[in-house]
C-alpha cells in the first residue's frame, strides 16, 4: 500500500471517529413546566421550570426572553441651576422580559464576545438598545432604563441558580423560578445554551405562552375591540367604587360620634 493509500485510510478512520463521536453526544433538549402561564381572575403568578439534557461536560445557561418592545419616556436636563424636562425619549430593541440563571456568573463561564453574540446580560443588552433621537442617547439614560425594568423584576440574572449533574455521557440541568407578576401577556422565549471551553457549543429553545383567561380576558378584548364603553364601565367602576368608601366612612363616622 503507498503513502496515499495509507494517508487516505488515516484521513476517513478520523472522520468516521469524528462522526462517531457526535454521535455519542447527547443533544441538547429543553423542557418548560408548565406549558403556559394563564393569567386569570386570582392570578398570583406562576412558579416554572426548566429542565433537559446537554452533552456531557458541558455547563447551562438558561435564558428567558420577551419580545422587544418600544418605551418612551421624558429625560431630565439640567438648565443653569434648574431641572426640567430635556425632551423624550424613545427605547427599542431591549427585550420586554430577560431572566438569566447559570451555575455561575456568566463572564466565568464564555468568552465576552461569546455573551455579546448571545445577549446573555445586561452590558450585551445595553450595548444593542437603540436611543432615539441621537441627542437623548447618553450613558445614563440607558443605565437608568435597565435600572428601572430590574426594579420591575423584568431584567434579572441569578447566579448558582441552575442546577447542573453530570450521567455518564450527559449532563442534566434543572432551574426553578417565580414567573414575574408584571410580565405582560405574549409569547416568550426559554433557551437553554451548552457552554463547554468559554463558547457555546449547542441550545435547545421552547416557547412559553403568557395569556389571559376569564374575566380578565374578557376585559382586555373588550378594551380593544370597545375601547369607548370600558372607558364608560371603568369610571362608573370608579365612581360605585367611591360611593361605597363614602358610605362606609359616614357610617363608621356616625359610630363614633355616638360613643
Amino acid at each position: 500500500m503507498d503513502r496515499r493509500r495509507i494517508v487516505a485510510c488515516v484521513l476517513v478512520a478520523a472522520g468516521l471517529g469524528w462522526a462517531l463521536s457526535l454521535a455519542a453526544q447527547t443533544p441538547p433538549t429543553i423542557v418548560v413546566r408548565p406549558d403556559a402561564v394563564r393569567i386569570g381572575a386570582f392570578y398570583a403568578g406562576a412558579e416554572v421550570e426548566v429542565s433537559g439534557l446537554m452533552p456531557a461536560g458541558a455547563q447551562v445557561v438558561v435564558v428567558v426572553r420577551g419580545p422587544d418592545a418600544e418605551a418612551r419616556f421624558n429625560t431630565k436636563g439640567r438648565f443653569g441651576p434648574i431641572w426640567a424636562n430635556a425632551g423624550e425619549a424613545r427605547i427599542s430593541g431591549v427585550p420586554s422580559l430577560f431572566l438569566a440563571f447559570s451555575p455561575r456568573p456568566v463572564a466565568q463561564l464564555l468568552a465576552r464576545a461569546e455573551v455579546d453574540r448571545g445577549q446573555l446580560d445586561g452590558r450585551a443588552i445595553e450595548a444593542q438598545m437603540r436611543v432615539e433621537p441621537p441627542a437623548r442617547d447618553r450613558r445614563e439614560v440607558r443605565a437608568n432604563y435597565l435600572k428601572l425594568k430590574a426594579g420591575q423584576g423584568m431584567l434579572r440574572t441569578e447566579e448558582g441558580s441552575v442546577r447542573v449533574q453530570e450521567r455518564g455521557d450527559q449532563t442534566s440541568y434543572a432551574v426553578s423560578f417565580r414567573w414575574p407578576k408584571k410580565a405582560p401577556p405574549a409569547r416568550y422565549t426559554v433557551t437553554a445554551f451548552a457552554v463547554r471551553d468559554a463558547a457555546i457549543v449547542g441550545e435547545a429553545s421552547a416557547e412559553l405562552p403568557v395569556t389571559t383567561v376569564g374575566v380578565p380576558a374578557r376585559l382586555a378584548d373588550l378594551a380593544r375591540q370597545r375601547a369607548t364603553l370600558y372607558g364608560l364601565l371603568c369610571v362608573l367602576a370608579a365612581t360605585l367604587a367611591g360611593l361605597g368608601i363614602d358610605f362606609i366612612a359616614s357610617r363608621i363616622g356616625g359610630r363614633v360620634s355616638a360613643h
